[in-house]
């Protein structure tokens, strides 16, 4: 066997490789990593919220805020965050015509 077999067949920009998803969560005052998960999931759509919520949890917050690339652009996640605590930051990847700039 060449790979974990609880690894992932997932599609980068080089092609197909058998890989995992890792989210981290760097600390913006001390840029030391606050977090991590390790996931299958192919996107990172959808991870936003536990990932940040991980977080919040570790450093001992009420309120979180949070910088990400359009790649974790969900309506729910972004909702889901601003309903529990979470300012998200998201880069725009949908409906980028109809938001104000």
């Amino acid at each position: 066997m060449t790979t974990d077999p609880e690894a992932r067949v997932m599609q980068s920009k080089d092609g197909f490789h058998c890989c995992y998803n890792v989210q981290t969560a760097v600390d913006d005052g001390s840029h030391l990593i606050a977090e991590y998960q390790v996931t299958n999931c192919c996107t990172d759509q959808g991870l936003l919220k536990e990932v940040a919520d991980n977080t919040r949890k570790t450093l001992e917050t009420k309120t979180l805020e949070v910088t990400a690339d359009k790649g974790y652009e969900s309506r729910e996640d972004i909702l889901n965050c601003v309903m529990n605590g979470i300012v998200p930051n998201v880069a725009f990847k949908y409906d980028k015509t109809e938001r104000p700039e």
